[in-house]
């Protein structure tokens, strides 16, 4: 392989290991997101009126899970998107800015030179400082992000063990939550109101003489 073949095909690779690495942040961010989620749910369903250490070991534990799990939020955009600078990769110029070159070489050479073999050798050469040059930079880029990526998955490694430990006091919390007590309010009519009530509720002296029969 020659050295014009040896750099371009370095150039290629970063290409594709560029798309590779913003593909493979869906499945962190899956996971980053149901943590979240799942943090979420057991700090706000935890019943903080029981026992004072199960409520100071599930926070501490919460916390010892909720701190590496925002380190993987931050790795996770700046892998992204480096915050909001975003990455620059190098390429080629334009088809146009390459034929142009190309064509002044062609003249210039023609002229002070061995014309167009010499022009051919030279823009070969002028390409392969080119794949060179932006093949160098893209793998800085690439590594950069790779880092990002990898300081992710390292830090929700640590929030999922928090989180974990998290649930040990939540569960003895959570089956020894007590019911809840369902709240009835009396009422205390007025006097007034009930006085009449019972009136109304007393039979009449008619009412309540049995009427005898008239016998003729």
């Amino acid at each position: 392989m020659d050295q014009f073949d040896f750099h371009k095909e370095l150039y290629h690779i970063e290409n594709d290991r560029r798309y590779t690495i913003s593909e493979s942040l869906s499945i962190p961010i899956a996971i980053v997101t149901g943590l979240l989620s799942f943090l979420f749910y057991l700090v706000t369903s935890f019943d903080y009126t029981q026992d004072g250490c199960m409520e100071c070991g599930f926070l501490l534990f919460a916390v010892i899970g909720g701190i590496p799990l925002c380190v993987a939020v931050y790795s996770l955009i700046r892998a992204f998107s480096n915050l909001t600078t975003g990455f620059e990769y190098k390429g080629l110029p334009y088809p146009k800015d390459l034929l142009d070159h190309r064509q002044k070489l062609v003249a210039y050479y023609t002229q002070y030179g061995k014309g167009e073999p010499e022009a051919n050798e030279k823009y070969q050469q002028y390409l392969i400082e080119k794949f060179a040059e932006h093949a160098d930079h893209n793998t800085l880029v690439n590594d950069q992000k790779t880092r990002h990526v990898f300081n992710a998955k390292r830090s929700m490694v640590y929030a999922l063990v928090g989180i974990g430990l998290a649930c040990i006091p939540f569960g003895y919390n959570f089956f020894h939550k007590a019911d809840p007590i369902d709240r009835v309010e009396v009422i205390k009519l007025p006097e007034s109101i009930t006085s009449t009530a019972e009136g109304n509720a007393q039979p009449t002296e008619q009412q309540q003489q049995p009427q005898n029969p008239q016998i003729n």
